[in-house]
């Protein structure tokens, strides 16, 4: 199935309306309306919303995964995420793979999102970009691999399939 599709799907089966999701998102009904239609995407700050508000996976939303709901972490709550690229220790309650990236050769084309509930001043969740990747099957084979260590009781997980970017002002090229 599309975006457009899961994201109806998952929208009807938690009983918002077009409008109501809209609301809630703070966009118009005619963004969701284009969204489900597969007329375009939402930016990511409103896919991370999308995820939250539905509870669904953005991995499910975009791939259409079977597992439809956020996975649940260790204990607290939480898993600690080591991002070598990134050089960054991030615990978090969740994950969130981006929209894919219209870029050009040798750009990333997906990010990973580390998203806490901590003490943040943006929209109750910290988020933090933890990790970039070259391909939707690298960023897949990533957040699966997050949530079997999640599965199995994991407290910390290692990222393994994001690549190093060199930065210049907003370009980004992956560098070997």
């Amino acid at each position: 199935m599309s975006f457009g599709i899961n994201l109806k799907k998952a929208r009807t089966e938690n009983g918002y309306t077009q409008e109501q999701l809209a609301e809630k998102l703070g966009v118009s009904r005619q963004s969701v309306s284009l969204w489900e239609s597969d007329s375009g995407y939402p930016e990511v700050e409103k896919l991370l919303d999308i995820s939250e508000i539905l509870n669904i996976s953005l991995d499910w939303l975009f791939f259409d995964r079977e597992n439809t709901k956020i996975k649940t972490l260790s204990s607290d709550g939480k898993i600690t995420i080591h991002s070598p690229t990134e050089n960054a220790v991030v615990r978090c309650d969740k994950v969130a793979a981006s929209q894919q990236f219209k870029g050009k050769k040798n750009e990333p084309e997906y990010a990973l999102f580390a998203a806490d509930k901590g003490n943040s001043y943006f929209n109750g969740e910290n988020r933090t970009i933890i990790g970039w990747y070259r391909t939707k099957e690298d960023i897949a084979k990533e957040t699966e691999e997050i949530y079997k260590a999640i599965s199995d009781g994991e407290n910390n997980y290692t990222l393994k399939y994001a690549v190093n970017v060199n930065r210049k002002g907003l370009v980004m090229q992956i560098t070997e």
